[in-house]
Formats: structure tokens, C-alpha cells, sequence
């Protein structure tokens, strides 16, 4: 899967599994599943912390070896993470 495939399958994840807090005509399914977004947004680059072939690439082509590249990818996605 791509990094984007990914996210889109972590987020369907954690809206499928988040209880809906209210009902809402609007939305799919009438129901309202986001009441922390933060969470949702969680999930997803959680989802994205391992980087695809097509990114470790552009890292590459940054002057980064592939380690190099994926280390700094990761330690980003994490202190997103952490910071909350």
C-alpha cells in the first residue's frame, strides 16, 4: 500500500471503531464519529511513518542516503506525534 492508501485505510479504521456521539442528518450514515480530530489525525500519520520506495527516493535524490532519508522522515513523523 502507498503512504496515502494507508492513511485513507487508517482513517476509515478509526472512524469505523470511534462510538458517533450524536445524530446528524447530514453526514454519511446520519452519524457524527469526530468528536477528537486529533486523534483521527493520529492515526493517520501513524499510519504514514514508514515511508514508500517513491519518497525514500526523493530523499535520495536530496543528497541523503536511503538510512539517512528514512531516519529523518521518521524522527518528523514522531515528534508530530509527541507534540500533540
Amino acid at each position: 500500500m502507498t503512504p496515502l492508501e494507508r492513511a485513507a485505510k487508517a482513517l476509515e479504521d478509526w472512524v469505523d471503531t470511534t462510538p458517533c456521539i450524536e445524530a446528524n442528518p447530514e453526514c454519511p450514515g446520519g452519524l457524527y464519529c469526530a468528536p477528537n480530530r486529533k486523534e483521527a489525525v493520529r492515526a493517520v500519520l501513524t499510519a504514514i511513518r514508514e515511508p514508500s520506495k517513491a519518497m525514500r527516493d526523493a530523499g535520495i535524490q536530496a543528497d541523503l542516503n536511503d538510512d539517512e532519508a528514512v531516519d529523518i522522515y521518521r524522527a518528523m513523523i514522531d515528534a508530530m506525534l509527541e507534540e500533540g
